[in-house]
């Protein structure tokens, strides 16, 4: 997702942005401008916030996205956030798993530390 300034003269000037996804307008979030806030009698404080998100947009990048989707299974007790274990079909190659956990956007390193097989795991 990227975010976008705009300059909308009902929301705050430096508080507002529309959301787009690879190019794709998806959406609009601001503040309300203190103004606002206060002809409507609320707090200096308050924190009003308007957030628009073009369901079309996000169904028409879906429609467009590759079917070939891979559904990992992570185990229920992890310990640590950044520990992640897959469950994955024993037809499918070390190979292809690592570079579809590569080619995701958050990833920035992966380190393999325990390799088992089905033999290992007491299913």
């Amino acid at each position: 997702m990227v975010y976008q300034p705009t300059n909308d003269v009902e929301y705050h000037p430096k508080k507002q942005a529309g959301v787009y996804y690879h190019d794709v307008f998806v959406g609009f979030v601001a503040s309300f401008h203190p103004l606002i806030n206060k002809n409507l009698k609320l707090s200096e404080t308050a924190l009003v916030t308007y957030f628009s998100l073009s369901l079309d947009a996000l169904d028409s990048i879906l429609e467009k996205k590759s079917t070939n989707y891979h559904n990992f299974e992570t185990l229920k007790d992890q310990i640590v956030w950044r520990d992640l274990c897959f469950v994955v079909d024993e037809e499918e190659t070390f190979s292809h798993i690592m570079d579809t956990v590569h080619a995701m956007d958050d990833i920035s390193d992966v380190e393999v530390f325990d390799l088992y097989t089905g033999e290992n795991l007491d299913m």
